[in-house]
């Protein structure tokens, strides 16, 4: 019963994690690459609503911190193998600054959907389903209902998906 209590107690009263966060783009990406984040920030708030406050800087915020993301460049990614999307991202806790690595000069596709995968582990999603932008080899780079009903659930929220077909592509 204490333990029980305890868990409760310990997990019931941490704060769901933010919708909103200040952004740091790392100004070593091309003009493209920054392009493309940018896009990949728009695309999510379109999908779940989450709001971004966006600056270039290679100043990234020391940890920790709260409700900041900071994309920085990569050249060569020090995972696993099976990390082939080109990025990772280094979190403290849901409720702290994320810092997401993408592999710099890839190709166009593989970098946004490495953007649009990393940013979604920088909300507090994990891998899911294939089809997925958090499947662990994500293929594509559109945010499906499943992604933004993770979105929710690490929110403490059930709501259901409002993403137009155009957008999901389900």
């Amino acid at each position: 019963m204490r333990l029980a209590l305890a868990a409760l107690l310990f997990f019931g009263c941490a704060p769901a994690p933010s919708d909103h966060y200040t952004v740091s783009v790392d100004p070593a990406f091309s003009t493209a690459e920054q392009a493309m984040i940018l896009t990949a920030l728009e695309r999510t708030h379109e999908a779940d609503g989450t709001t971004f406050d966006t600056r270039t800087s290679n100043d990234c915020p020391g940890w920790p911190a709260t409700d900041r993301i900071c994309f920085r460049m990569a050249t060569k990614l020090n995972s696993t193998p099976t990390t082939w999307t080109g990025g990772f991202t280094e979190r403290m806790a849901l409720d702290q600054d994320s810092s997401i690595r993408v592999l710099a000069e890839q190709s166009p596709d593989l970098f946004y959907v490495a953007a649009v995968h990393e940013l979604g582990h920088a909300l507090g999603l994990s891998h899911t389903q294939v089809g997925t932008v958090m499947y662990v080899q994500a293929d594509r780079g559109e945010i499906t209902c499943a992604d933004v009903q993770q979105y929710q659930a690490v929110r403490g929220r059930s709501k259901l998906c409002a993403i137009p077909f155009e957008l999901s592509g389900q």
